[in-house]
């Protein structure tokens, strides 16, 4: 299940990037930016989910 979870947020994210490169695609040094801000949140939401489960506190880089 939890590999689902990681296979689905990876797709998601997938998608957003994606969208983002379509939709400003002259703007070509924002998307790096935007791809590493949109890592660091999907991260940040899916272990402030699942840290219950999680016995030893992750570091988010």
């Amino acid at each position: 299940m939890e590999l689902q979870n990681e296979f689905f947020l990876y797709l998601i994210r997938k998608e957003l990037v994606f969208i983002y490169a379509k939709k400003y695609k002259k703007q070509d040094y924002l998307v790096s930016k935007t791809v590493i801000l949109i890592q660091k949140t999907l991260h940040f939401v899916f272990y402030q989910k699942h840290a219950k489960k999680i016995e030893k506190p992750l570091a988010l880089i």
